[in-house]
């Protein structure tokens, strides 16, 4: 009778300058189906892996447990079959011999261990983990990069459904609200983006699944948001009552 919204909808709608954004490129917002909501409930997501210090600090130390102990260099033709006879572990010589290769293109052991942390993080707290990956002919020799995107400076841009899957990748979405640069679109995995100097680049999509969705995932700890809201306002308050 009274026309009231409730205050869930009012906190998770997107702001006028990200309407904006969303009007000048046709991406495809995280959640909703309106262009007054949707990629806000993301950030919300991602926040309270900061707000939350018992979700935060799970989350670092599955990350830490995970990957500071260092990684084998194994041989494995059939990545998604657990078959006894289907990972070969290989010589030290063989292992030497392609982490040289790596570290020869661009990617130090080191690099590895941190993305595979930061992708985890961004898995567990968004849902999706986006890594960006380039590769080019630099004097003759080959040389590769890869980088983490925020999960929130990254949306699937809306093609037509006969043409690669592509995301938008632009810091226009939250941190700023005005255009720093033009936003940057390069071409889902297994499709890659080529500029006219022949560098080739394309987006590595990891997401948990649980919605189904064909684009982005939810994080698992979705059941868990109260409980981490709750406890975010304990530390608040308790913080306010100290002070």
């Amino acid at each position: 009778m009274f026309k009231l919204e409730g205050p869930y909808y009012e906190q998770l709608r997107d702001k006028d300058k990200h309407q904006v954004f969303f009007e000048k490129y046709p991406v495809i917002p995280y959640a909703g189906t309106s262009k007054a909501s949707g990629h806000t409930l993301l950030k919300v997501f991602v926040d309270l892996y900061d707000l939350s210090p018992s979700f935060g600090n799970a989350v670092n130390s599955i990350g830490n447990w995970s990957f500071n102990g260092g990684f084998s260099v194994v041989s494995k033709p059939h990545p998604y079959l657990r078959l006894n006879e289907d990972v070969r572990e290989v010589s030290d010589q063989e292992a030497i011999d392609f982490i040289s290769f790596l570290e020869d293109s661009g990617i130090e052991q080191e690099t590895i261990v941190d993305i595979s942390n930061e992708l985890l993080r961004d898995l567990n707290r968004a849902g999706n983990a986006f890594l960006h990956y380039r590769e080019a002919i630099v004097d003759g020799q080959f040389k590769v990069s890869i980088k983490v995107v925020h999960p929130l400076l990254a949306m699937y841009i809306n093609n037509n459904e006969d043409e690669p899957k592509s995301i938008v990748i632009s810091s226009d979405y939250f941190i700023y609200g005005r255009y720093i640069k033009p936003p940057k679109v390069v071409r889902v995995y297994p499709d890659f983006s080529e500029d006219e100097d022949g560098v080739r680049e394309t987006i590595f999509v990891l997401k948990n699944k649980r919605d189904y969705s064909d684009y982005y995932g939810r994080p698992k700890s979705m059941q868990a948001i109260l409980p981490m809201w709750a406890e975010w306002n304990t530390f608040n308050q308790i913080g306010k009552i100290t002070s």
